[in-house]
């Protein structure tokens, strides 16, 4: 009895997860990864400028941006707006290979990125109510390892039908894959009531205050972390390829990236567990730099390789992390508190990719763009100690 009340408890909880993962698989993996290694093809297709490249991957933080404002307050509907989202995103991506008008371009993944705000916010706060009811939040690290899966998948995709079709038979198969990916999270994921974490009668004022204060420490340090991240995650593809002369390697680093995420969402819980969040988010944002310092720096194979795994062994965590412990810090509302987060995170990824391809195109190198990352994820990180010496410790293991 008491043995298949647990395989049932199990069973529930990892379907409802799946549902989850193959969601972000969609928005994050598809919906705005994709683009990074299309890009090569689209400026070999049709001359696309990295000016060009960084403003339509803007319009992508644009619409996710703006998403995040629309869903800060919507806890109505949510299943069917997921639905539909990922409606959005299958369709979006596949018209993408339908047009060569740079205007429509910045439109769908302005579409795109939009629905990828919404699928973000409501699959993440879905799946934590639903979790957050079975006393069993420590799944969600699973949960944010779709964006992983869903970078080695479209690593393997764009290059195979980019070379069979073209930047346009990437994006169409793009499209294609999310659509059917999609019907594994629309009937797996689990819609419940918001979850509402009950109030400790014994926090004072003054804790409270404290908390408040650790919470908007924590969003400008994701915001560095949005800036920092997004210009190698636009163009690390294009930037291996600009100093290593050759697209083998490039290709390969970026399916490394998506399989070292992967499973990162679950290391970095474990690692909060024993460390409480703010230890947590200062490894993972020195790791990512001292990564991308290597491949700043070096510019080979080898640099290329260790960037990828710190890259894609850090982002995810830190996104998993910052959410997670939001919600501690801001307890209210489980969606608001993503949105909140969410919105400092997409004002870095709009500003982000723009300048790094303006500096690009200006001194014709992404040395400049890549340092200016390092600076971005160095300021984040000092926002996070003297958030840590202020006294957060909170860890997932209470979970």
């Amino acid at each position: 009895m008491i043995l298949n009340n647990m395989t049932n408890y199990f069973k529930e909880n990892m379907t409802a997860t799946l549902g989850g993962m193959a969601s972000l698989i969609v928005f994050m993996g598809f919906g705005r990864f994709a683009y990074t290694p299309i890009i090569p093809y689209m400026q070999a297709g049709v001359g696309m400028s990295d000016t060009l490249a960084g403003a339509i991957a803007s319009s992508n933080y644009l619409g996710y941006l703006l998403g995040t404002f629309v869903f800060i307050f919507l806890n109505k509907m949510r299943y069917v707006l997921f639905v539909i989202s990922l409606a959005a995103i299958a369709v979006s991506s596949s018209a993408m290979g339908f047009t060569s008008s740079p205007l429509l371009w910045h439109l769908l993944r302005f579409i795109a990125g939009f629905a990828c705000a919404a699928g973000f916010i409501l699959s993440t706060a879905m799946l934590f109510d639903y979790l957050a009811g079975k006393n069993a939040v420590r799944y969600m690290g699973w949960h944010y390892s779709g964006v992983g899966a869903g970078i080695a998948i479209s690593g393997v995709i764009v290059p195979v039908f980019g070379l069979i079709g073209g930047w346009e038979g990437a994006w169409i198969m793009t499209g294609i894959t999310s659509g059917i990916i999609s019907i594994g999270a629309v009937f797996w994921i689990k819609s419940s009531p918001e979850y509402i974490s009950k109030k400790n009668d014994s926090v004072t004022d003054s804790d409270e205050f404290k908390r408040k204060k650790e919470f908007w420490l924590l969003s400008i340090a994701y915001f560095m972390e949005g800036f920092g991240y997004v210009i190698i995650g636009t163009f690390m593809v294009a930037a291996t390829q600009n100093y290593l002369g050759e697209s083998g390697v490039s290709y390969i680093g970026w399916i490394v990236v998506g399989v070292f995420a992967a499973p990162s969402t679950v290391f970095w819980f474990y690692v909060s567990g024993k460390t409480g969040f703010p230890a947590a988010l200062i490894y993972a944002y020195a790791v990512q730099l001292a990564g991308l310092i290597l491949f700043v720096s070096l510019q080979n194979t080898v640099s290329v390789f260790i960037a990828a795994i710190t890259f894609g062994g850090t982002f995810m965590g830190i996104v998993s992390m910052s959410v997670t412990f939001g919600k501690e810090l801001w307890v209210e509302r489980s969606t608001q508190a993503v949105a909140i987060l969410t919105t400092f995170f997409s004002v870095g990824q709009i500003i982000g990719p723009f300048v790094a391809g303006f500096l690009s195109d200006v001194y014709n190198s992404f040395t400049y763009p890549l340092l200016l990352s390092c600076v971005a994820l160095f300021t984040g990180l000092i926002f996070l100690m003297y958030l840590k010496k202020a006294g957060g410790g909170y860890a997932v293991c209470k979970y």
